[in-house]
């Protein structure tokens, strides 16, 4: 038996999956004037792309540490999927210039392809979750996995919101409760 210390990994997947939620968080601060500043998105819009990487890092590290590296192909394919879909955005907004320059058609058909690129990306990160908590024995990642994935399909009666948000949380517990070590056996090749 091999000791294999996750703790590293651990954390910085639990900084990506928290960072939304401070991300969220309004901030008021008075000045030495007596000027109150409020502060709606503290971290910037560019903290969603941070929280993208460093739960790509984590789960390229645990991959590796557990010898299952469709863990990280599946997250990677997820990531691929949000970044079409941005790319291809940001050329129709370079092109039209604003929104308001942008035919209604077309606006309806962007929030179509987001429906369906967040769908096919959290399909991804569901399948990712799901070898996670099969790889530990983790019931709460395999249950986030599958909410958010449900969540997303949701989102088009709203309610889908709630059911996500429920998913992302039992993400997060399940990463609180993986371990800093596991045993693996080690095999023998020759």
């Amino acid at each position: 038996m091999e000791e294999i210390d996750i703790k590293k990994e651990k954390i910085i997947a639990l900084i990506a999956l928290i960072l939304p939620f401070l991300n969220s968080i309004v901030l008021s601060i008075t000045n030495r004037s007596g000027i109150r500043i409020i502060l709606a998105n503290p971290f910037g819009d560019f903290s969603s792309f941070i929280v993208l990487l460093l739960l790509l890092l984590s789960l390229y590290l645990i991959s590796k540490k557990v010898s299952n590296i469709e863990i990280f192909r599946n997250y990677l394919k997820a990531f691929t999927i949000q970044i079409a879909f941005l790319v291809v955005v940001l050329a129709l907004f370079l092109t039209h210039g604003t929104l308001e320059n942008m035919p209604k058609s077309l606006i309806v058909m962007i929030l179509v392809l987001l429906y369906f690129s967040a769908i096919f990306s959290t399909y991804y990160m569901k399948k990712s979750f799901e070898l996670i908590g099969n790889e530990f024995s983790n019931d709460y990642i395999k249950k986030g996995g599958d909410q958010l994935f449900w969540g997303v399909i949701l989102t088009i009666i709203l309610i889908g919101i709630i059911v996500a948000f429920v998913g992302w949380i039992n993400i997060i517990i399940g990463f609180f409760r993986l371990p800093d070590k596991i045993q693996r056996e080690v095999t023998v090749t020759q």
